[in-house]
């Protein structure tokens, strides 16, 4: 499955009405596997206004709606991760 980036972490930020920082910090302990995080997840760098180089991160939407769904419950996760992965194979299905 290719990568498509739907968001940043910038704006994921913004949705979530907090810095930066704390998004950052919500998707490095996100509970879920290294495969759903390398499909969903991709590092990447930004310039400030300063013109120093700062952490982001490229946001795929099924690893947004998963941003937005975690809760912090490991017993949740499998549900949530299958839950996409069946809204991903539905989507497929018509898409022409």
């Amino acid at each position: 499955m290719a990568f498509v980036a739907m968001f940043d972490s910038r704006q994921a930020a913004e949705m979530l009405k907090q810095r930066h920082s704390d998004t950052l910090r919500r998707i490095d302990n996100l509970y879920c596997s290294n495969e759903f995080r390398a499909e969903n997840y991709q590092e990447s760098t930004y310039k400030d206004k300063l013109g120093r180089e700062r952490r982001m991160v490229f946001i795929s939407k099924y690893g947004m709606m998963f941003l937005l769904m975690e809760s912090g419950h490991r017993k949740s996760t499998a549900f949530k991760i299958h839950l996409l992965e069946c809204l991903h194979k539905v989507e497929r299905l018509f898409v022409v």
